[in-house]
């Protein structure tokens, strides 16, 4: 068996402290592909035109605001597209990524800003079919409007600049954005080109973040189609929102990753890479890397790397590397590598480390360490590791330990399954112990129960209870005749290598017959085919049938036996050999000044300690067996 989980419980707690220490907050830079472009004598509108042709590069500008007299004469090499952007802009002009564009516009040039109304009506440009529900708004302000039923749509900007740009946007349509002059109002006409791809199906599971009932809740519909619609990315240092919508980050604020948030009630951003704090409920469409605690729930569309932390539930639609504790309920819809803590139940894909909780966890696929429970433990998969629960274990395949109260379950086991009622496994290569019943098809180790079964046993093999059940293990019949008894019935079962003995024992002797039964192990040593010599081990309780006082004293006759064996028949041996007797008793017979009621022997070494008498003596015991 590996079982690394304590190490990995350390590593855990080790990489938790490293996390909190290091928040120290620093903001991860986006690899961007890198381009290589030469200008000579070029005026700025055709370098413009000539970066707009390289792979994966959409600008938007008006051309009439650039003098045509400046030129552009650079040379870059493997440089990214902001850096070839921002150099050979003029200094009045300034960018802005929205969506997959990169939009260009001058800079802030009035003093008092000016009130500017946008209004118009889109379309589409195949159909001619109005759209409702697109998302229009201004690049410099998150502050968007969704086009009505009619397709229409209508705000005011108050904006310093001789022009405005604005962007439409739309799910499965291409982007559009326009320049417009800020010295009149204008009604526009919009239409909208569809994707030529086809439409991605949003897979409709608990796990979508769009289709989770507490993201539902707290977040308005509007807010929701603007996610939905918009394609941007932006990083600001704080964010501080009521609800979703009211918000330093508007309504775009999903599409805003921050560094530190605070949500009075709940948010709604794109992510974290620092701190999020939040008094309900904090929902993140993206990925966090850092500290999220919500006094009721947390909710991220993306991979975790840090903590989650929440009074009632955390969820995760991808990776978690860190830890998810709450007081009810944790999810992730992948892997894990790290803790799951809950006062109910852990939900997760594959796990490396630990999954605690005061129910149940469940893994829909593998284990690499630790499932503790109150009720139960299930692993699609494999485990390596330990399984510990109040009543119920259940995996594939096992490396490592299952441990329960009530009932453990796996195919292949390769360590050890202890339960207070049922063991059951296809293939055990170690050990089942149990109160009641072990069960397995294959079994190479030991069996110790109340009842075992196997259908078949390895030659090194054994089962140890009071029923023993396997198809090539050992299961005999005997009857035998010793100088303890005149006649004894047994029951052999188990494997070769460990079986037990269940036995009853009579003697006829005028007025006083005795019965005794046994219990006792043994374990078998095979020559040939034809010889054998085993080793028992066995206790019996002997009663005076008419004497119920005497009966309820100890009695005991505990016998060490060395049979030799020759196999008559297939299913019929002959047995003898010399037999040990330790008889231990405290009936006393005050008439005759004896202890015990069995018949006298010769040769004995006899002692008494406190009322307890101790007799050791040589005899035999022959029989046959079927």
């Amino acid at each position: 068996m590996k079982i690394n989980t304590f190490y990995k419980a350390v590593a855990v707690s080790r990489w938790v402290t490293a996390l909190v220490f290091s928040l120290t907050i620093s903001l991860t830079v986006e690899a961007q592909q890198s381009y290589s472009i030469q200008f000579e004598n070029t005026s700025t509108v055709a370098a413009l035109k000539q970066v707009q042709s390289l792979k994966n590069v959409k600008l938007s500008y008006n051309p009439d605001l650039f003098d045509q007299a400046s030129v552009v004469n650079k040379s870059f090499k493997n440089e990214s597209i902001d850096n070839i952007i921002s150099e050979i802009l003029p200094r009045e002009f300034e960018t802005k990524k929205r969506g997959n564009y990169y939009i260009i516009q001058k800079r802030k040039l009035e003093k008092t800003p000016k009130d500017f109304l946008v209004a118009g009506q889109i379309t589409d440009a195949t159909t001619g079919e109005i759209i409702s529900g697109v998302s229009v708004y201004e690049v410099n302000e998150l502050t968007p409007t969704l086009s009505n039923q009619a397709g229409e749509f209508d705000f005011t900007v108050s904006s310093k600049r001789e022009y405005i740009t604005v962007a439409v946007s739309k799910e499965n349509y291409l982007d559009t954005v326009l320049t417009i002059n800020t010295r009149s109002s204008l009604e526009n006409q919009i239409v909208l080109q569809p994707k030529k791809e086809k439409k991605l199906k949003i897979e409709m599971d608990r796990f979508n973040i769009d289709t989770q009932w507490f993201v539902n809740f707290f977040t308005p519909s509007e807010t929701m189609k603007h996610s939905k619609n918009v394609k941007f990315k932006e990083v600001r240092p704080i964010q501080l929102s009521v609800i979703p919508g009211v918000s330093t980050n508007g309504k775009l604020s999903s599409h805003v990753k921050n560094m530190f948030s605070f949500n009075l009630i709940s948010g709604y951003n794109a992510g974290i890479h620092g701190v999020e704090i939040g008094g309900v409920y904090n929902i993140l469409r993206k990925d966090a890397v850092g500290v999220q605690v919500a006094g009721f729930g947390n909710t991220i569309g993306g991979k975790v790397n840090g903590v989650q932390i929440a009074g009632f539930i955390n969820t995760a639609s991808k990776d978690i590397e860190g830890v998810q504790i709450a007081g009810f309920n944790n999810v992730t819809a992948d892997s894990i590598s790290g803790a799951q803590i809950a006062g109910f139940s852990n939900v997760s894909k594959k796990v490396e480390g630990i999954q605690i909780a005061g129910f149940s966890n469940v893994s829909s696929d593998r284990i690499d360490g630790l499932q503790v429970s109150g009720f139960s433990n299930f692993a699609k998969n494999n485990i390596d590791g330990i399984q510990l629960s109040g009543f119920h274990n259940s995996s594939k395949n096992l490396n490592g330990v299952q441990l329960s109260g009530g009932v453990n379950t796996a195919k292949d086991v390769d360590g050890l399954q202890l339960s207070g009622i049922v063991n059951t496994a296809e293939k055990i290569n170690g050990m089942q112990m149990t109160g009641i019943v072990n069960r397995a098809k294959s079994m190479d180790g030991f069996q110790f129960g109340l009842i075992n079964i196997a259908d078949s046993l390895t030659k090194n093999s054994g089962t140890f209870g009071l029923i023993n059940i396997s198809k090539n293990g050992k299961s005999e019949i005997g009857l035998e005749y010793s100088d303890f008894m005149d006649a004894t019935l047994s029951f052999r079962s188990g494997g070769y290598s460990l079986y037990t003995i269940l036995s009853s024992s009579f003697e006829w002797r005028g007025e006083d017959p005795l019965l005794a039964g046994g219990f006792g192990i043994g374990t078998q040593l095979n020559y040939t085919p034809k010889f054998y010599n085993s080793f028992e081990i066995s206790a019996h309780q002997i009663w005076d049938i008419y004497d119920s006082r005497a009966s309820q004293d100890l009695n005991l006759m505990n016998r060490f036996h060395l049979n030799f064996g020759y196999s008559i028949a297939k299913n019929l041996s002959l047995n003898a050999g010399p037999v040990l007797n330790i008889y231990v008793t405290k009936i006393y017979d005050e008439e005759t000044g004896k202890y015990g009621n069995i018949r006298e022997t010769v040769g004995r070494f006899e002692t008494i300690e406190d009322d307890v008498y101790i007799g050791m003596w040589m005899g035999f015991n022959v029989g046959l067996r079927f």
